[in-house]
Order: structure tokens, then C-alpha cells, then sequence
């Protein structure tokens, strides 16, 4: 097919089926509004293009070009887009599902409001400067490089990430919930304020980050290590942390209720206003941690090692301690009496139901 009779087709403003586009030049011209199925555009040029509300359904674009195109509410399903480019492009509220795009390239690229679900984006590479509002829902990014990526209120769901490179990146509000994050190195990072609800961070290394406000609600952090990291108002309620070390970072205001915390190491951390209600801290050591304000009521605190730390109105109300000496330490609390109100009614509360 020649592009001349390429543009003859669309003026038909007809579904585009079962044709073959193969190594066709399509630069510059307007694809919006059209239906393509099976049509093959394997290296075609689709450069300087404006592309919006169209459907792509089981279309190939393998190595084909999509430089400086703009691609606004379309949609690609079932689509073959291996070693495709599409740098210096944006996308907006498009959709991207069950298709290939593995080595891939988007150098310079944004996304803004689109969806990307059950494809394969392995070993591709993306330098988005922007990566706003965009999903990955369960979506294959084996050797895929995010490289110094800006994403925020992106969405990573039900993903293995274990081997995706993220050199560089910055994320703001960006969701990791219960995605697989075991054995992944970051350093030098920021993740202001992202929920990693029930993800996979075993083994997983924070070092020089950025941590604040991030959630890890009923997370797997077993045998993890924040070091030198910023972590203010963040969240461990329920997670397993059994064996992770804290070294060196500032951890005001967190809260780890219910968490579990056997045989966990903090050195050298700021652990003030902080809340272990609760948590299971058995065999825990604190090395030289300031403890001013820190809530340790009706923690697991047996067998916990507590070296050289600073306490100041430290609560240690209904804990469980295996040396009583510690509730006489200078800044210690061991009790308060509107705790034990509490107490009596929520017992009461229960025995009325």
C-alpha cells in the first residue's frame, strides 16, 4: 500500500481492517477518529502525528516510529509494538492493554491519565518528564529502566518489580500497593508520601531517602534496611519487620501499632512522638535512639535492648518488659491513669455486647 492510497482509505471514515502498512511513511497526518483492526504498521513512520480517539485492536507496530506524535484517548489492545519509539511524544488518557511493547524506547516522553494493564514493557526504557495520573496494573517490567522518571499520583498495582530499574526517579503520591519489591536497592530517592499497602519489601534497601509520610500498612519488610533516610509520619501498622535495621534515620511521628518487630535493630535514630502500640518488639534492640515521647503501650518489649538512649515522658503503659528497671529509667513512664479508664471501658463496651 502506498500512502496515497492509505489516505484514500481514511477519507472512507471506515474500520481499517486486515491491511498491511509495513515500512509505510505516515508522517504528519491525522489518524483521529479511525478504527484499525489487524492492520500491520511493522517500521512504519508515524512521526509528527496527532492521534486522538482512536482504536488499535491487534495491530502490529513492531519497530516502528512514533517521534513527536500526540496520542490523546486512544486505545491499544492486543497490540504487537516491540522496539517501537516514541520519543519526544506525549500520551494522554490513553489505554494500553494486553499488548507487547517489550524494548520499547520513550526518551522524553509524558504521560498523563493513561492506563497500562496486563502488557509486557520488558527490557524496555523510559525517560518520562512527566508521568502523571498513569497506571501499571499488572503489567511485565523485567529489565525495564524508569530513568530519572518524575512520577506523580502514578499507580504501580499487583506488579513484580523485583528487577525494574528506577535510576533517578522521583516520585510524589505514587502507589506501590502490593507490588514485589524483594531485594531492590534505592538510594538517593525520593517517595514523598506513596502507599506501599501489603507490597513485598524483603530485603529491600532504602539509603539517602526520602521517606516521608510513606505508607507500609500490613507490608512484608521482613530482614529490610532504611539507612540515613528521612521517614517523618510514616506508617508500619501491621507489617512484618521481623530482623529490618534502622540506622541513622529520622523517624518522628511514625507510627508501627500491631507491628511486628522481633529481633528489629534502630542505631542512631530519631524515634520521637513515635507509636509502637501494641507492636511485637520481642528481642528488639534501640542503640542510642531518642525516645522523647515515644509510646510503647502494651508492646512486646521482652528481651528488647535499650543502650544509651534518650528518654523523655518515654510510655511504657501496659508493656511487656523482662527488666522492671527500665520503667524507673530517668524519662520513663510506666503508667497512665487514663489509660487505665480506657481500659475499663473497653471492657465494659465489650461485656455490654
Amino acid at each position: 500500500m502506498t500512502r496515497e492510497q492509505f489516505i484514500a482509505l481514511l477519507d472512507r471514515f471506515e474500520p481499517l481492517s486486515d491491511r498491511s502498512c509495513v515500512g509505510l511513511n505516515l508522517n504528519g497526518l491525522d489518524l483521529s477518529g479511525h478504527i484499525f483492526q489487524n492492520v500491520d504498521f511493522s517500521s512504519a513512520q508515524l512521526d509528527n502525528l496527532t492521534i486522538e480517539d482512536t482504536v488499535f485492536a491487534n495491530c502490529r507496530f513492531s519497530q516502528a516510529s512514533f517521534r513527536q506524535t500526540k496520542l490523546a484517548t486512544c486505545m491499544f489492545s492486543e497490540c504487537t509494538m516491540t522496539e517501537a519509539h516514541f520519543d519526544h511524544s506525549s500520551l494522554f488518557g490513553t489505554s494500553i492493554v494486553r499488548s507487547d511493547l517489550s524494548n520499547a524506547r520513550f526518551i522524553t516522553v509524558s504521560l498523563d491519565s493513561c492506563s497500562i494493564a496486563s502488557s509486557d514493557f520488558s527490557h524496555s526504557r523510559l525517560e518520562l518528564e512527566k508521568c502523571l495520573k498513569t497506571s501499571f496494573y499488572q503489567t511485565i517490567l523485567t529489565g525495564t529502566l524508569f530513568d530519572h522518571c518524575d512520577f506523580e499520583l502514578a499507580i504501580f498495582f499487583q506488579n513484580d518489580l523485583r528487577h525494574t530499574r528506577f535510576d533517578g526517579s522521583y516520585f510524589d503520591r505514587a502507589v506501590f500497593n502490593e507490588t514485589n519489591l524483594n531485594n531492590q536497592r534505592f538510594s538517593g530517592m525520593t517517595f514523598n508520601q506513596c502507599p506501599f499497602i501489603k507490597a513485598n519489601l524483603e530485603n529491600t534497601t532504602f539509603t539517602d531517602c526520602i521517606l516521608s509520610g510513606c505508607n507500609f500498612q500490613a507490608g512484608v519488610m521482613r530482614n529490610a534496611s532504611i539507612v540515613k533516610s528521612e521517614c517523618t509520619n510514616a506508617l508500619f501498622i501491621d507489617a512484618d519487620l521481623t530482623q529490618s535495621r534502622f540506622t541513622d534515620s529520622a523517624l518522628t511521628q511514625s507510627l508501627w501499632l500491631n507491628a511486628l518487630l522481633i529481633d528489629a535493630a534502630y542505631d542512631r535514630c530519631v524515634l520521637t512522638e513515635s507509636i509502637f502500640h501494641r507492636a511485637n518488639c520481642e528481642n528488639a534492640r534501640f542503640d542510642h535512639c531518642n525516645l522523647t515521647r515515644t509510646d510503647f503501650s502494651w508492646a512486646n518489649l521482652r528481651n528488647s535492648r535499650m543502650t544509651t538512649v534518650h528518654m523523655e515522658d518515654t510510655l511504657y503503659h501496659g508493656a511487656l518488659i523482662s527488666e522492671p528497671a527500665l520503667l524507673y529509667a530517668p524519662g520513663a513512664i510506666a503508667k497512665r491513669d487514663y489509660l487505665h479508664e480506657s481500659e475499663r471501658w473497653t471492657e465494659a463496651v465489650r461485656s455490654a455486647t
